[in-house]
C-alpha cells in the first residue's frame, strides 16, 4: 500500500505526551521550514499549559499532529484576541471553556492524503464539543500571499489582504478561498458553518509565504449536536 493510500484503519490517533517531543520535532523538521519549527521548550510549555496535542501514527511512526487549547472566546471581542502566534499558542487553559483555539496542523509530506488530515480534524471537533466548547477558532496561513516551493503566489489573495491591512474592507470569501490552505480549512469545517472571522497582519513574521499574516476561521461546534440528533 502506497503512503498516500492509507485508510483510517491503518492509522492510530492518540493524545501526545511530553515523552513524544522527540518524535514531534522529527515531524516538524519534515513539515515546517526551520524558522517555523517549535523548539523543545515551546512544545513542553504547551503541554504544561494543558493544551491538547494529538498525533496520528502509521506503523509506529508519527505522521501528523495538531494542537488546540480550551479557552474563552467572544466573536465580538477583536481587541482581546491574541495578536501574535506566541501569544496565541501559549493561552492558558480556561475553566468552563466555550472555545478551542487550533494551531500547528502538520502532516508528513509523504503522507498528505486527506485521510490523515480529516482524522485529525474530526477528532478535535469531537473532543472540543465533549469539553464544552461552542466555538472552534482555527489559524489559517494564506500561503499564496507570497507563495513558496509548493504553493504559487496568487495576486488576488495578496491584493485582498493588503487592501484590508491598509484600512479597506475585509476580503470576501471568493478572494480568500483562492488560497489553498484557507480553502482546505474551510472545507474541513464545512459542517460547522465556518466563516472567516478576522485577519491579523504580521501575526507570525517567520512565515514568509503568508507575509506573516493570518486569517482565522470560526466554526460552530454545536452543529455537531444537531447532526447527531438526526442520525
Amino acid at each position: 500500500m502506497s503512503p498516500q493510500s492509507k485508510s483510517t484503519t491503518d492509522l492510530n490517533i492518540r493524545r501526545l505526551e511530553p515523552g513524544d517531543v522527540e518524535a514531534m520535532q522529527v515531524l516538524e523538521e519534515r513539515v515546517f521550514l526551520p524558522a517555523m519549527r517549535a523548539s523543545r521548550e515551546a512544545m513542553l510549555q504547551r503541554f504544561s499549559l494543558g493544551h491538547t496535542q494529538l498525533g496520528v501514527e502509521s506503523e509506529g511512526r508519527l505522521i501528523g499532529m495538531i494542537s488546540f487549547a480550551f479557552t474563552h472566546f467572544s466573536p465580538d471581542d477583536h481587541e482581546g484576541f491574541p495578536k501574535t502566534f506566541p501569544e496565541y499558542a501559549s493561552q492558558p487553559t480556561a475553566e468552563a471553556p466555550d472555545a478551542i483555539c487550533v494551531y500547528n496542523l502538520g502532516v508528513d509530506p509523504d503522507m498528505r492524503s486527506m485521510t490523515c488530515t480529516r482524522l485529525l480534524s474530526t477528532t478535535i471537533h469531537r473532543l472540543g464539543r465533549e469539553g464544552g466548547a461552542r466555538f472552534i477558532v482555527a489559524e489559517g496561513s494564506p500561503t499564496s500571499y507570497a507563495g513558496n516551493g509548493r504553493v504559487r503566489a496568487n495576486p488576488v489573495v495578496r491584493e485582498a489582504i493588503d487592501r484590508y491591512l491598509a484600512g479597506g474592507p475585509f476580503p470576501c470569501d471568493d478572494e480568500l478561498l483562492q488560497d489553498p490552505t484557507l480553502a482546505l480549512y474551510h472545507r474541513l469545517g464545512g459542517h460547522l458553518n465556518p466563516r472567516f472571522h478576522c485577519l491579523i497582519g504580521n501575526f507570525n513574521p517567520c512565515d514568509e509565504a503568508s507575509g506573516g499574516h493570518r486569517v482565522f476561521l470560526l466554526g460552530d461546534l454545536t452543529m455537531l449536536d444537531e447532526q447527531a440528533s438526526r442520525t
